[in-house]
């Protein structure tokens, strides 16, 4: 049933997990809420397809284990026994001149055992020798908006930078060591402080993931699953849905508008809102052939759309807050283009895993435009089994911060054959054009870290540019979102 001119007590807009998850939670609490997604599909980042009959990742395919926060929402969806681990094998770095597994790490490449063979493979032996001596160094001073990489090239020296952690930044993060603020990567940071060595920091995320059951898990099947369990339970909970419906205004609804003018001005001229003073107690929402209104407003979109919404006339301004202390955030950041090109290929070769289960590829190298490759079927033992033999899915990433996509102007044909080249460097293995089988490209734009707005009372946000990155972040500020939600209501808003 559409949404049109309904009242809820609140309102979603934005259906990727941080919106499902928030919406979900409002419904468990027995409100009346409506989610509105602007395009055709649910899940935002997590999406699957199917390439010669196999269900394949074209987005987020795992979920990172540092927090519970994941494994018990999929527990709560009856997801809990599909829950898997990925092969252990250990990702390669492609340089220049040569490939070497990544040595064991705790976090962002930086070696929890400087002296193993992978690490002096990788680095040489001076390098491995001044990060084993690292520990034993005095603290160092940093600034609070101090760089990964100034921070590790204090540290642990230019090799170590260069050869292990940038590979690792530029592939996962999207972004170079030089602009990826050392604050933003909460756990390494915070074990930093409290040891002041980062070889000791990376020892200790590494001992509480391998604690957790590991750095990363997925879904047999893909973590479509996980959208596909969260849309059912919506609609069981009688939440309404609406997809192809983008959202053009939020402002207060009429009988709210004159409240909120008065707050608005306040605001604007830097005066704090007294506490019995009057706020708007409805937001309406509108869009092509529709509309609705709501107590609350959860705004569980990319900033730039949220700032679009508010900038209309009769919806509130907003201002950054800005936290101080230890806890404040880092700068906010820029958006990121970035796509992925997924491969089936028949190759009897790739059966023995030549890069393990993927590969990150240091920035500038000559012949591949690639930033990361994931080894699908080498990754997930169940998509394996699911192959017949000589059949491999291939993924690879591009695009980082500051620099589109080397296939952003190229058509789907010719992305697959940029891919299809940039495969076979990476994993030694020529790859013939023959040999593809079948392609899919998908595009994303990853929302910049930002800091969460002030709102007026009434609208709150949530989703990755505030929440951080990968589920095992968005998840539990969702769920954050939506106890606030129901705890700044009226009690005569609520339903029993």
């Amino acid at each position: 049933m559409p949404v049109c001119d309904r009242e809820f007590d609140a309102l979603v807009i934005g259906g990727g997990v941080a919106g499902l998850v928030t919406a979900r939670d409002l419904a468990r609490a027995g409100q009346r809420v409506g989610l509105v997604e602007r395009g055709p599909r649910l899940g935002g980042r997590v999406r699957g397809s199917r390439l010669a009959g196999l269900p394949v990742e074209l987005g987020a395919e795992a979920f990172a284990t540092r927090t519970g926060d994941v494994h018990m929402l999929l527990a709560e969806l009856g997801l809990g026994n599909h829950i898997v681990a990925p092969r252990r094998d250990p990702a390669w770095v492609i340089t220049n001149q040569a490939a070497h597994p990544l040595p064991e790490s705790g976090v962002l490449g930086i070696p929890a055992r400087p002296l193993s063979a992978a690490t002096i493979r990788a680095i040489g032996f001076a390098a491995a020798c001044r990060v084993a001596c690292e520990p034993w160094r005095p603290r160092s001073s940093h600034d609070p908006g101090a760089s990964v990489a100034s921070v590790t090239r204090d540290r642990l020296g230019v090799r170590a930078l260069t050869q292990l952690v940038a590979p690792v930044t530029e592939g996962v993060y999207s972004a170079s060591p030089e602009t990826l603020p050392f604050a933003a990567q909460a756990e390494l940071a915070a074990a930093y402080e409290r040891s002041g060595s980062l070889v000791r920091a990376a020892r200790e995320v590494r001992a509480s993931r391998l604690a957790a059951g590991g750095a990363v898990a997925s879904l047999t099947g893909g973590m479509q699953g996980l959208i596909a369990a969260l849309d059912a339970d919506l609609r069981d909970l009688g939440v309404t849905v609406v997809t192809d419906a983008p959202v053009d205004s939020v402002a207060p609804a009429e009988a709210s508008a004159n409240a909120l003018s008065g707050a608005a001005s306040d605001a604007a001229a830097g005066v704090a809102a007294s506490p019995g003073a009057e706020a708007p107690s409805r937001w309406r929402a509108s869009w092509a052939g529709g509309s609705a209104e709501a107590a609350a407003i959860v705004l569980a979109i990319a900033p730039r759309e949220a700032t679009r919404l508010l900038a209309q006339p009769g919806a509130a301004p907003t201002a950054p807050t800005v936290p101080t202390g230890p806890t404040a955030p880092a700068a906010p950041t820029a958006e990121i283009a970035v796509e992925t090109v997924t491969l089936v290929v028949d190759e009897a070769q790739l059966d023995q895993f030549p890069r393990g289960t993927g590969a990150l590829i240091r920035p500038g190298h000559p012949r591949i435009a690639a930033k990361a490759l994931t080894h699908a079927t080498a990754k997930w033992a169940w998509l394996r089994d699911a192959a017949p033999a000589g059949r491999h899915v291939l993924r690879l990433s591009y695009g980082t911060r500051g620099r589109s996509p080397a296939t952003a102007p190229l058509n789907d044909v010719e992305s697959a054959a940029l891919a299809l080249r940039d495969a076979g460097e990476v994993l030694g293995v020529p790859l013939a054009p023959a040999s593809l089988v079948a392609h899919e490209r998908a595009r994303w734009v990853i929302p910049g870290r930002a800091d969460a707005p002030q709102l007026p009372p009434g609208l709150f946000c949530t989703g990755e540019a505030v929440a951080g990155t990968g589920l095992a972040s968005v998840v539990p500020h969702a769920r954050r979102t939506a106890r606030d939600v129901l705890a700044r209501q009226p009690v005569h808003q609520r339903n029993p």
